[in-house]
């Protein structure tokens, strides 16, 4: 049984992890600053800044923010 819950723990982690990346690529491609992005997300700007270079968000890289 708790191979069940530690399978169900990192399954809900990962959906998680998911909606933050997706709330970080729309709010990046609406034009919201890192600080801004930070704040909603619960992040340091650094983490935020990262995860907007690792999905290769349109907007901060047209506009050379990153």
């Amino acid at each position: 049984m708790s191979a069940i819950c530690n399978l169900s723990q990192k399954i809900k982690e990962a959906g998680i992890e998911i909606g933050k990346r997706e709330m970080i690529m729309k709010m990046c491609d609406k034009g919201y600053t890192i600080a801004q992005i930070a704040d909603v997300a619960g992040m340091d700007e650094k983490q935020i800044e990262d995860t907007i270079k690792m999905l290769n968000c349109y907007q901060y890289k047209r506009l050379n923010m990153i």
